[in-house]
């Protein structure tokens, strides 16, 4: 199993997860950019690539990858990339460029930011989050602990290729289960249901959460198992 973390974040936000399913095989990156991996140019296709790197350098030739956001679209584009190699995809509150409430507004507003953050961003000293200790905290607690860890340049960075990314979950071809908070105000699942309706593949669960799905490791968790024992397309 894979595990992606989302934009600010880093991959102890799947402290839990990695506890439960500590008896199968499981590689939890940073991302470029996050956590304690190095900084670089951030691109969905790119940080697609470095999830390659890595999964040949510990022999990993197939795999469930289970991801959040940013994580997401990461996910979709390494399963593009090399479609042998995932078996499953658990993508939870995807954030793209065709799901995403108000797009425009928000892109606009971002790459502006984007710009001026890139005049702006020193080289400051990033302090790695441990958001195991944040269980239960507020989410502006977790907002905090994304931008302590993670460069403004590199945050913002990645949001701007969300916007720019097409998901294109209608022509996913392996079982994907989507984890969605009815509480999440990027998210439009409105949207997300009605152009995955007729892929088969594809099964969506929506949770009483926002867009931080992952923290519902309760409710969760047993969804991933029973979505691993389970393939859509028998139904």
């Amino acid at each position: 199993m894979v595990f992606v973390h989302g934009a600010g974040a880093n991959h102890t936000i799947w402290s839990a997860y990695l506890e439960r399913f500590r008896d199968k095989r499981i590689i939890a990156p940073d991302l470029r950019g996050h956590g304690r991996s190095s900084r670089g140019r951030m691109s969905i296709s790119r940080c697609a690539k470095d999830l390659k790197a890595v999964l040949d350098h510990e022999g990993m030739e197939k795999a469930v990858l289970v991801a959040h956001s940013l994580g997401s679209a990461v996910s979709v584009e390494f399963y593009r990339q090399n479609p042998g190699m995932v078996s499953r995809l658990v993508l939870m509150n995807i954030f793209s460029k065709e799901y995403i409430r108000l797009g425009a507004t928000f892109a606009l507003f971002n790459s502006a930011l984007v710009k001026i953050l890139r005049k702006l961003n020193s080289r400051r000293k990033l302090r790695f989050q441990d958001y195991e200790k944040l269980r239960k905290k507020a989410f502006f607690r977790y907002a905090i602990a994304d931008f302590r860890g993670t460069s403004y340049t590199a945050y913002f960075g990645a949001l701007q290729e969300l916007f720019r990314y097409n998901l294109c979950l209608d022509t996913l071809e392996v079982p994907v289960m989507l984890l969605q908070g009815t509480r999440d105000i990027f998210s439009d699942n409105s949207r997300i249901l009605a152009r995955t309706a007729n892929n088969p593949n594809i099964s969506i669960k929506l949770l009483r959460a926002g867009h931080l799905t992952p923290l519902r490791e309760g409710d969760v968790i047993p969804l991933i198992e029973r979505f691993m024992k389970h393939d859509p397309r028998r139904d």
